[in-house]
């Protein structure tokens, strides 16, 4: 099942990954389950938003995992598990947590993100805006900077910085000009 499972989510069906991984996995002892299995099985689980399923394969992964560079990515998926359970204090500690780990490329934009889009759940746009801008500002490859800055600007726009908000405007249509919908 453990072969299936990840052959499944390299193929991008998480859905079938998810099943298969779920069978491949030792029960009682979750140490008796290599960590790649917690990983991949709790990733497919978020990309099905079987949130409960996913916060409990993070937690068995991070029980699993002592080096603080190979926890912060479970950190980042029990972050987003816990916000789709709408448990956003528990959510907001982890992902902190996770970032003052000192995460460096995908990780930190996807923490920063996370962070982000939990605080704009929570109307605290000014968080969010000071998480997107970080985005934005220091990560202009990164695949998900279009979606930064589309929300840097829904941000400072329910902030009222409306200066700010038609600055990052222009630039997202400089930088993007072929888009029609800023959030795709």
């Amino acid at each position: 099942y453990r072969w299936l499972g990840s052959q499944c989510y390299n193929a991008g069906d998480f859905r079938e990954a998810a099943k298969y991984l779920t069978k491949g996995c030792e029960e009682g002892v979750p140490q008796k389950t290599p960590t790649i299995i917690w990983r991949l099985l709790s990733k497919s689980q978020l990309k099905n938003e079987q949130w409960t399923n996913a916060l409990i394969a993070c937690d068995h992964l991070l029980s699993m995992e002592k080096d603080d560079a190979r926890r912060v990515e479970p950190m980042l998926n029990k972050t987003k598990a816990l916000t789709g359970l709408k448990r956003y204090d528990e959510a907001l500690k982890t992902g902190s947590e996770a970032l003052a780990l000192r995460p460096s490329g995908k990780t930190k934009v996807g923490l920063l993100l996370a962070l982000g889009d939990l605080a704009a759940l929570q109307s605290d746009h000014p968080t969010a805006a000071q998480h997107y801008v970080l985005i934005v500002e220091t990560f202009p490859k990164a695949p998900s900077h279009k979606e930064a800055l589309y929300k840097l600007i829904q941000s400072l726009e329910q902030s009222g910085k409306t200066m700010d908000a038609a600055s990052y405007k222009a630039r997202l249509q400089k930088e993007y000009p072929d888009d029609k919908d800023p959030s795709s």
